[in-house]
């Protein structure tokens, strides 16, 4: 069978771990089938280990701009000259071929209309995300199967797509793609400016800055830290230089800045807790990250957080920030009898290959 593995856009966040994983179990394939990849677009790497797999080449405009919108003609047009068997499309837009095709949908604003979560945003935001929709919508009837994270993206994805249910699969544990877990050791500038200070509540809020993520909250949470005088600092992983930390950075609020997989896997076991009030999410790989560490989990009182963490985390109100400070100054802190079972990646892995 010859397989196209498209990755063209899992370049950050977990779509990047998604697309870290595949690529790893590539390297060490053994299977009998012609594997074709798109790689992510900062991807460097060249070529596989495996004499059966192959890097995809297309030009390099049609991950810009407008030329993007165009990007799934182009991959159609590659597998019909591949002749291609079957693909495996891991980035949310359906590929428009009659090939038989398996697409993850990862994007939580396919299916949430939340209003908290849609007026927090620009009209160019808003219009991009509507474009994005209708994307995603006109080609999806295409799809042979379409595969969600959780139950919760299953029963969305469903009542969006009512027509398409008995296509719906759940793939879980897509989190443990690149769990090579152990304790890390990192001694960078990072890790010791979360080692400063004693006798406080450490707490780590691992996110890039997108209107879902919620950073804005913290503005009225740490003022409440402050005037209230409470042993709690939260640290955050945004990119240095970022307007917003002007307003949210405090005695009580610190950033990081992004950190590498070294540094979470030293910092994350040495803190207190997941700090994570976001507004929508597919799956939240820091929440596996956390449980895998066992540390308690402060997060949002979400359909889509509660799917994932279950009995693993406290939940607050993501937009009233004094129900934030009472979670996390209520409880003080998760003790599991064991943790949640994890799936390897091979199995994750094999799992994908087989549909």
């Amino acid at each position: 069978m010859r397989v196209f593995i498209n990755l063209y856009n899992l370049n950050s966040g977990g779509g990047k771990t998604i697309a870290e994983g595949i690529m790893h179990e590539l390297d060490t394939t053994n299977s009998t089938s012609q594997f074709f990849v798109l790689l992510p677009k900062d991807e460097k790497r060249t070529g596989f280990k495996s004499k059966n797999v192959n890097v995809v080449q297309i030009p390099e405009h049609y991950f810009k701009g407008l030329f993007k919108l165009f990007i799934g003609q182009k991959i159609a047009k590659v597998c019909a000259e591949l002749k291609i068997d079957r693909i495996l499309n891991l980035t949310n837009y359906p590929v428009p071929t009659d090939i038989a095709q398996s697409l993850l949908i990862q994007w939580p604003y396919l299916v949430y209309s939340d209003r908290d979560l849609w007026s927090r945003m620009s009209f160019w935001h808003k219009m991009k995300r509507y474009i994005n929709r209708y994307r995603i919508g006109r080609k999806i009837h295409l799809v042979k199967d379409l595969m969600v994270q959780t139950p919760i993206m299953q029963k969305k994805l469903s009542c969006t797509f009512p027509k398409l249910a008995d296509r719906i699969r759940v793939i879980e544990a897509f989190h443990n793609m690149d769990i090579t877990m152990e304790i890390g050791n990192s001694d960078t500038k990072a890790v010791t400016k979360f080692r400063e200070g004693k006798a406080v509540q450490k707490l780590v809020f691992l996110s890039k800055h997108y209107e879902h993520k919620n950073h804005d909250i913290l503005k009225e949470v740490g003022d409440i830290i402050e005037q209230k005088k409470l042993p709690i600092r939260i640290y955050t992983t945004l990119q240095q230089g970022l307007p917003l930390l002007s307003e949210i950075e405090s005695n009580s609020i610190i950033n990081l800045g992004p950190l590498a997989a070294s540094e979470i896997k030293t910092i994350l076991p040495e803190s207190d807790g997941l700090f994570f009030p976001v507004l929508v999410e597919t799956f939240g790989i820091p929440y596996i990250e956390a449980m895998y560490f066992n540390i308690p989990i402060y997060t949002s009182n979400r359909d889509f957080s509660s799917a994932v963490c279950g009995e693993y985390a406290y939940y607050f109100d993501p937009l009233d920030p004094k129900d934030i400070i009472n979670c996390i100054t209520q409880n003080n802190g998760l003790s599991l009898n064991k943790k949640p079972d994890f799936r390897t990646r091979k199995e994750i892995v094999g799992e994908l290959f087989s549909l």
